[in-house]
């Protein structure tokens, strides 16, 4: 935060590296000045040395070296933050508040009350609870999902375990089945949603393939119902990894409002 920059000791050091430079930049013409004999120097006797001569070359070759650095990385930077800004990361980010109460029980167990007052105010568009949001902690899980010639496959990746509006809420693209719903109670006990790159890694390389599938994961059981594309839930330098969202509400941390 910029009033905990902003102290009496940084503006101290801030006054001195002020000071301490112009110090530095003043001396060298002054030592250089007070060198010269001015009668030789009206006569037009005055000679560079060698060292005086190789010292200005390397100083002009430094700070144009120092300049084209400086305006590479400014340029480098200029397009690193563009490409930040307008990556398409799969998900809605836009005037999204995130509230992390650490597993509160108290929250948890009025979760629904709690959405609805949320979601009663007009400057609140939706609200949602998950165990882990894009960019934060999440677990891994080893799941196993039945592959087309009807064998149960074990693998482990990612899990972000969610509540029931959270697919819709991040505005995430679904691209096979469905997403979790109030109109579907079994959703509760064994519906699971995945992402693409999961479905592929149960080798599936059509999403739609893979929904009504069974699959095992935690103690829970029952079939996919859903599959959700590809989004920038880590770090940009990362590609996309498997991914599992099952439907966990007990066990969430943050409450995502929009």
């Amino acid at each position: 935060m910029i009033q905990n920059f902003i102290t009496g000791q940084t503006i101290l050091l801030i006054i001195g590296i002020m000071l301490l430079i112009g110090l530095v930049a003043g001396s060298y013409p002054s030592f250089v000045l007070s060198s010269f004999m001015p009668i030789m120097v009206l006569k037009g006797t005055a000679k560079s040395s060698k060292g005086g001569t190789y010292l200005r070359q390397v100083l002009v070759v430094l700070q144009f070296s120092l300049t084209i650095a400086l305006l590479a990385g400014t340029i480098i930077v200029y397009f690193q933050m563009n490409h930040i800004l307008d990556k398409d990361l799969g998900f809605d980010k836009e005037r999204m508040l995130i509230l992390d109460y650490n597993y509160d029980e108290a929250v948890n167990d009025k979760r629904e009350v709690l959405k609805t007052e949320m979601e009663a105010n007009p400057a609140i568009l939706s609200a949602a609870f998950s165990r882990s949001v894009p960019g934060s902690y999440f677990p891994n899980a080893g799941t196993e999902i039945q592959t087309a010639d009807g064998e149960m496959k074990m693998e482990v990746q990612p899990i972000f375990q969610v509540g029931m509006d959270f697919i819709p809420h991040y505005n995430l693209e679904l691209v096979a089945g469905r997403s979790y719903s109030r109109d579907h109670p079994s959703d509760t006990l064994g519906g699971i949603v995945i992402n693409e790159a999961a479905a592929k890694q149960y080798g599936y390389t059509n999403p739609a393939d893979i929904v009504g599938k069974k699959y095992s994961q935690w103690g829970r059981e029952g079939e996919v119902i859903g599959v959700v594309k590809d989004f920038n839930f880590i770090s940009l330098h990362r590609n996309i990894e498997p991914l599992t969202l099952p439907l966990e509400p007990y066990a969430c941390r943050y409450l995502s409002l929009k």
